[in-house]
């Protein structure tokens, strides 16, 4: 396994659906934390900006952990 770092920009305005499905992205995250995918997941001060660590084999497989993610839909 590799170590990357995404940088995910939230939207400026959150919207009721938007945040209806941050509980789901919590348990999400926090699987894959158990799993030891996700190494590391900040928010930054103005929750403008996420920041995940990953465990992967390739930016592939990065991409397709954060697509799966409940609040990039």
């Amino acid at each position: 396994m590799i170590k990357y770092m995404a940088t995910i920009t939230l939207p400026e305005t959150l919207t009721e659906e938007f945040i209806s499905l941050i509980p789901q992205q919590r348990f999400a995250v926090s699987r894959l934390i158990e799993k030891n995918i996700i190494l590391n997941y900040s928010l930054s001060a103005d929750k403008s900006i996420l920041w995940v660590a990953f465990n992967a084999t390739d930016e592939e497989h990065v991409r397709k952990i954060i697509k799966r993610f409940p609040l990039v839909k």
